[in-house]
């Protein structure tokens, strides 16, 4: 099995760094972009398994990266994760635009790593939930 592409958007180079060295301990694959419109182009190239992005950056925020990709049919179910330290008070407005989780920064940060492999492990097709459901029922229960 390949290895999942995460993508990591952050206007801070250390962050970034610590990032990427972090998730690919973890086995992943990692990009990086350092503001909106880098990753807005990066993406034309590339699908990513996950976005990783901050909030507050220089000309276009995580707001509007997140409003991109989910108006993208290509990128509208990617998972984006939100890391960032200014996630208070803007709740409403990452659910709204389609956030699929909400860190923040730094204290979230051993989180991060299962949170990112959470999002990113396979869904069983369903089918196999109803051939498991089956068997389930069938499978005597231990007495007490």
């Amino acid at each position: 099995m390949d290895k999942a592409l995460v993508l990591i958007v952050d206007d801070d180079f250390d962050t970034r760094s610590m990032l990427h060295w972090l998730l690919e301990s973890e086995g992943f694959k990692v990009v990086m972009a350092g503001d909106t419109a880098a990753a807005l182009k990066v993406l034309t190239n590339i699908r990513p398994d996950l976005i990783l992005t901050d909030l507050m950056m220089p000309e276009r925020a995580g707001f509007d990266l997140i409003g991109e990709i989910r108006r993208n049919p290509a990128l509208r179910l990617v998972p984006i994760v939100v890391f960032s330290a200014y996630t208070k008070g803007y709740g409403d407005r990452i659910q709204e635009t389609g956030a699929t989780a909400v860190l923040r920064k730094p204290e979230d940060l051993f989180q991060l790593a299962e949170t990112v492999k959470r999002l990113l492990q396979p869904v069983p097709e369903a089918s196999q939930v109803v051939t498991d459901l089956n068997e389930r029922k069938r499978s005597p229960r231990p007495h007490k």
